[in-house]
């Protein structure tokens, strides 16, 4: 149990609150609970986003968009942690919970659903999506400095005044600044997507393909498959395929909007033991 003498792990105390000697119908149920309170809150920034955009204050809406999207990534990382045996699996669901409070992971979850690599290349994407810092290019010539993870330009740039080491100046917040977060030309923008995934997730709540009973079967379904980077297609087809089969029957739900559930996404719960790879 965590000392209260000392500031706790965010990640170790939900661990401890919503895992630890619970029972799997317990925790369908505290991750049911927990996706309806995300959608919630996403539903209000984007409502505090569209004030903001309208209202010409882009740096600011910028910061809400990631917070925003980063909210959504939570209900996968919840339903992750649906798909475990929650007494084998244990040292995983550690890690399913420190992802919940990390930033780079929880935008790593939002790329590889959104931008799904071939199977066998679920690893290198994580590691792509999750490094900290790109070091400076060794050819002189090619103009390309060291750069931060992408979160760096989504959340602190919009928000914080900074020095530009490369540019040797002060930066400051601009409300100029990548408007086409907001409104996309030929491809969606970046709300756009997000207000896409809300549909989505408001679809299947819908149906019932967030409760605690559908969390069960997502449970049913993957805790005897453990999936990591060398899982193949055709074990992650026969599960998926297993579970739709569950949600039809016991939650009554059309086999089309089964299919086009949330519960469908890749499990990616593996790669968030990998802590030091992603640094």
């Amino acid at each position: 149990m965590s000392d209260e003498r000392v500031a706790p792990e965010p990640g170790k105390r939900l661990f401890e609150q919503l895992f630890e000697g619970k029972s799997v119908e317990a925790i369908a149920a505290s991750a049911s609970e927990g996706i309806e309170a995300v959608m919630r809150n996403v539903e209000r920034l984007l409502g505090d986003i569209d004030y903001l955009v309208a209202g010409r204050r882009a740096a600011s809406a910028s910061f809400l968009l990631a917070t925003a999207d980063e909210e959504g990534a939570k209900i996968f990382i919840l339903i992750d942690a649906c798909r475990l045996d929650p007494i084998r699996h244990a040292s995983v669901l550690k890690g399913v919970c420190k992802a919940f409070y990390d930033h780079r992971v929880k935008y790593a979850y939002n790329a590889i659903r959104r931008y799904p690599p071939a199977f066998n290349g679920v690893a290198t994407a994580w590691r792509f999506w999750t490094k900290r810092w790109w070091p400076e290019s060794p050819d002189p010539e090619s103009g390309e400095p060291a750069m931060p993870h992408d979160t760096y330009f989504h959340r602190e740039m919009p928000l914080y005044v900074d020095w530009d080491y490369y540019g040797k100046r002060w930066i400051l917040p601009d409300n100029t600044m990548d408007p086409m977060r907001f409104a996309g030309g030929t491809e969606p923008s970046r709300l756009d997507t997000l207000r896409a995934d809300l549909k989505q997730m408001k679809g299947a709540t819908a149906g019932g393909l967030l409760s605690p009973s559908a969390l069960l079967c997502v449970n049913e379904a993957w805790r005897n498959t453990y999936v990591n980077e060398s899982t193949t297609p055709a074990t992650l087809e026969k599960v998926q395929q297993q579970l739709i089969a569950d949600l039809v029957a016991r939650i009554g739900a059309p086999d089309e909007t089964a299919r086009r559930s949330p519960l469908l996404a890749r499990p990616l719960y593996h790669f968030t033991t990998l802590t030091a790879e992603r640094d």
